[in-house]
């Protein structure tokens, strides 16, 4: 199947700082967030919707002219309209069973719910797969055309999400649907990326089909129509990578690719496939970069730590613009990096003159630029790491993995070996060997001083 991380914009939106996918379609992109803390309470009756008192209604919502839709915790995993009921009690919020399932969550507790404020584009097909809700006895046959029928209506311009589940009644049986595709209208053609068909609004022009499960009991499903084949979008290059997943990704996208020109520029009628010598997690951040330029963002960036592997990419593509940033990345890195060392003195000189220089396992880092964004303030590392080894309090600080990303960005060079005995030691006692041991695992792009050998002859 598809790699999911190039057309699900919900879980990259972070990596795009939120900018990048403009619209966020499907998802929907936040105004704002109205959060409250509500307890789950069991609402017998199968509803696809969720009940709370009409004093937190009015407080939470407001008044909204349409029915609201609300999800939990801070991801929108899931969208349910909200009604006012006088029957449940202040502070809690009823959902029935097959909703409770879909929020995952339990009752008594209570859990954060916030309200929706996206819009959902309108889905050409929607794809579920039906079962009985209780085990039957005897077989049984159903009608797809009926159930098909009474899905639309009970999921009339509903927001549906993919694999959520439902509770529906036909021709005397409960059954539950469980949506198993929701395939977005066809775009303009002027989009730049895929539609996501992760969630979408069900409209009279939404063709409902059906799947059979039967793993609960023997029944047939009868007068299912096979689903046609929606034909294969033209502008569309299906990229392979070398594990073997497969992004399906626009040709306008991909025209700054100059390996990929034959395949751009091919106009028969069968979609082009290329496989590219990347994994899917390479391939993904080019195409944040693709998407970021083509969108006209500014200044586009990328992270050092990938520098090299996406300079590869952008070679291996012909994609100037990325191999361009690469190596300006890369370059800086060479050109801020003092090969020949740093001598001790150096560093309580320029420490005295307002610069803050940090010794970590031998390594020299200028952190004077990021001092007013660290998280713990702009002052407790100058009053507590300057001109001493500071080795402990990275690792009693700043232990995980996540922290050693941003030392390379800060790395001007090594001391000289010959002033390694002149470094203070910390007042907090020396730092673990196993911790030095990870470190320098990490730190592979470490430069250390060669002594010069003076040959006599």
């Amino acid at each position: 199947m598809p790699w999911q991380a190039h057309n699900a914009k919900v879980e990259r939106k972070q990596r795009l700082a939120g900018v990048v996918q403009g619209s966020d379609n499907g998802t929907g992109a936040m105004k704002r967030r109205r959060t409250v803390s509500l307890v789950v309470v069991e609402y017998k009756e199968e509803r696809r919707c969720a009940f709370v008192h009409p004093s937190t209604f009015a407080s939470w919502i407001g008044d909204a002219s349409e029915r609201p839709l609300i999800y939990a915790r801070s991801h929108p995993q899931l969208l349910v309209p909200v009604v006012a009921d006088s029957s449940i009690r202040v502070g809690n919020i009823a959902l029935s069973e097959s909703m409770r399932i879909n929020f995952e969550v339990v009752t008594d507790v209570p859990f954060g719910w916030s309200m929706w404020e996206g819009e959902a584009n309108v889905l050409a097909e929607l794809v579920v797969d039906v079962r009985p809700r209780h085990a039957q006895v005897a077989a049984f046959s159903a009608n797809a055309q009926r159930i098909a029928s009474e899905i639309g209506k009970v999921l009339f311009m509903a927001c549906v999400t993919l694999h959520e589940i439902f509770v529906f009644y036909c021709d005397g049986t409960e059954f539950v649907g469980r949506v198993s595709e929701a395939v977005e209208e066809e775009d303009d053609g002027d989009a730049l990326t895929m539609p996501d068909n992760f969630r979408g609004r069900v409209e009279p022009s939404t063709q409902v089909l059906l799947t059979q499960d039967s793993t609960r009991g023997s029944w047939n499903l009868l007068n299912n129509p096979k689903r046609s084949e929606r034909p294969m979008r033209a502008n569309v290059i299906d990229v392979i990578c070398s594990d073997d997943e497969w992004f399906p990704v626009k040709k306008k996208l991909l025209q700054p690719c100059i390996a990929l020109t034959k395949h751009v520029l091919d106009d028969s009628s069968v979609r082009p496939k290329v496989k590219v010598d990347m994994d899917c997690c390479l391939f993904d951040r080019v195409l944040l970069y693709l998407e970021q330029e083509a969108k006209g963002m500014g200044d586009v960036t990328i992270d050092p730590e990938h520098a090299v592997a996406l300079l590869n990419a952008a070679q291996k593509l012909k994609l100037r613009g990325l191999e361009d940033l690469a190596l300006a990345i890369l370059g800086e890195f060479e050109s801020r990096v003092r090969p020949e060392g740093i001598r001790w003195k150096e560093v309580i000189r320029r420490n005295g003159d307002g610069e803050t220089l940090l010794c970590i396992d031998g390594m020299i880092f200028d952190v004077t630029r990021w001092l007013p964004e660290h998280p713990g303030g702009s002052t407790i590392i100058p009053n507590q790491a300057k001109n001493k080894d500071s080795t402990v309090f990275f690792e009693l600080f700043h232990s995980s993995r996540a922290s050693f990303v941003y030392l390379k960005q800060f790395y001007i060079g090594d001391l000289v070996p010959d002033d390694r005995c002149k470094v203070p030691p910390a007042s907090k006692g020396n730092p673990s060997d196993a911790f030095k041991d990870v470190l320098r695992e990490y730190c592979t792009w470490r430069v250390y001083p060669v002594d010069k050998v003076h040959k006599s002859f």
